[in-house]
């Protein structure tokens, strides 16, 4: 919990001061289902999501409401260019947890590290990979 908190005050002042510098166009995605990021439990609703260059960090935002998140990432590199902009989710049973974010303009995307309650859900079961395309 400690970590998160300190993962979250460092990407929330590095967001404040990166100039807001972006790997890539923010993607525009309708999520049809309520899903974790990091610590944070966000409603079903449209998103837009970016990812930081200079930092690491992916961002999402509601269409509506005063709710967002923000998390680091990993960068990852897929072989190929993307062509579609998606985000990737693991479900265990009725929880979805938000676990990549990849662009329309490369083959570099943005994998969230699991937290604790992933990892506890991954225990008994093996995730559900759910594709959402994102324009």
């Amino acid at each position: 919990m400690k970590t998160q908190l300190i993962q979250t005050a460092i990407a929330a002042l590095a967001l404040a001061t990166a100039g807001f510098a972006q790997s890539s166009k923010p993607l525009q995605v309708m999520v049809p289902f309520q899903f974790a990021v990091g610590s944070q439990t966000l409603p079903a609703g449209q998103y837009t999501v970016s990812q930081l260059a200079d930092t690491g960090a992916v961002t999402i935002r509601p269409a509506e409401g005063p709710q967002g998140a923000v998390v680091l990432a990993n960068r990852v590199e897929s072989p190929g260019r993307n062509e579609i902009g998606k985000l990737v989710f693991h479900c265990y049973g009725d929880r979805y947890f938000l676990a990549e974010v990849w662009g329309t303009d490369g083959s570099v995307g943005s994998q969230i590290p699991k937290t604790r309650q992933e990892r506890e859900l991954g225990k008994n079961e093996a995730p559900t990979t759910i594709l959402l395309a994102a324009r």
